[in-house]
């Protein structure tokens, strides 16, 4: 799949945070992650128009109107990734880039 190892970000296990000189990597890979996720089970796509589509959940009847069922969970990773960042001690002295001050 898109994931790491053991459903950790790409390009990581499960539990480590990518140092926070890669975030900006870890953010791409994530968004390139996202862009190629396949639809869950039981989804299809619907196109409307031009610029709209459905998602629609055949099972549950969930629809969901230019939103793929796993933005969510991949905003929520890329808000673990940002978070994990600003914690470290390097990203709250030099930026989220973890550069040093001048």
């Amino acid at each position: 799949g898109a994931e790491g190892a053991a459903g950790g970000p790409p390009g990581g296990p499960a539990g480590v945070t990518p140092p926070a000189t890669s975030l900006t990597t870890a953010l791409m890979s994530l968004a390139e992650a996202s862009l190629a996720a396949p639809l869950p089970a039981g989804w299809c796509l619907e196109p409307v128009g031009a610029s709209t589509v459905r998602y629609r959940n055949k099972w549950a009847g969930t629809v969901l109107v230019n939103e793929h069922p796993l933005d969510g969970f991949y905003r929520e990773k890329a808000r673990a990734l940002v978070q994990d960042a600003a914690a470290r001690p390097a990203a709250k002295e030099g930026g989220l880039d973890g550069a040093a001050k001048q």
